[in-house]
C-alpha cells in the first residue's frame, strides 16, 4: 500500500515540476561573422554552428528565469535572468543554433558546455574570471597557446582535458 501511494504522490508531483519548467524555441536573424555572447549561471549551454544567418534558442527554462534575447547588428546577445535567491539551483539548459563562423562567448558559474561545428573564436570564462580562448583547426583544440593532447578522461568529480602547457592567470 505505501508503495502505491507513492506512485500516486510521484505520479500527480512529477507533471507539476516538468509544467514548471518553460520550454523555449526562439529564432532571431544574425551576422554570419558576428558576436554571441551567451549567459547562463546554472545547467547547460549547447552550442551548434550552422549554415544559417540566424541564432536559433531551444531548450528549457528554469521555474521563474526569464530569457533575455537581443539580436541588433552584428552582436546577438543571449541571457538567461533569475530572479532568485540562489541563481544556481536555477538551472536551465539551452540549445543554441549559431551562424557557423560567429564569435562565441560564454559565461556561467555552473554550467556544462558544449561547442561544435563553429569555426569562429569561442571565448568562456574559467571560474576565477579569466577569460580563454577556443580554437579549433586541422591538428585539434587549442586553448589560448595550449594544445589540448588528451580528453574525456573519467574522474570521481568530473572530466579531465589534458593540455601541452601550463595556462597562468592573466595580470590585472
Amino acid at each position: 500500500m505505501k508503495r502505491a501511494a507513492f506512485i500516486l504522490v510521484a505520479t500527480l508531483v512529477g507533471p507539476t515540476w516538468l509544467a514548471a519548467q518553460t520550454p523555449l524555441d526562439e529564432q532571431k536573424p544574425a551576422a554570419a561573422n558576428g558576436g554571441v555572447e551567451i549567459e547562463n549561471l546554472a545547467g547547460s549551454v549547447k552550442v551548434v554552428g550552422w549554415g544559417e544567418a540566424a541564432v536559433r534558442v531551444t531548450g528549457t527554462l528554469a521555474p521563474g528565469a526569464k530569457l533575455e534575447f537581443d539580436a541588433s547588428g552584428s552582436r546577438t546577445a543571449i541571457e538567461v535572468d533569475v530572479d532568485d535567491d540562489n541563481p544556481l539551483e536555477a538551472v536551465s539548459d539551452l540549445e543554441i543554433h549559431v551562424p557557423a563562423a560567429s564569435q562565441v562567448e560564454i559565461e556561467g558559474v555552473h554550467l556544462d558546455v558544449d561547442v561544435t561545428g563553429v569555426t569562429g573564436t569561442v571565448d568562456a570564462e574559467t571560474v576565477q574570471g579569466q577569460k580563454v580562448s577556443i580554437k579549433t583547426d586541422d591538428e585539434g583544440v587549442m586553448i589560448d597557446n595550449a594544445r589540448v593532447v588528451a580528453t574525456d578522461i573519467m574522474a570521481s568529480n568530473g572530466v579531465i582535458h589534458v593540455i601541452d602547457t601550463v595556462i597562468l592567470p592573466g595580470e590585472e
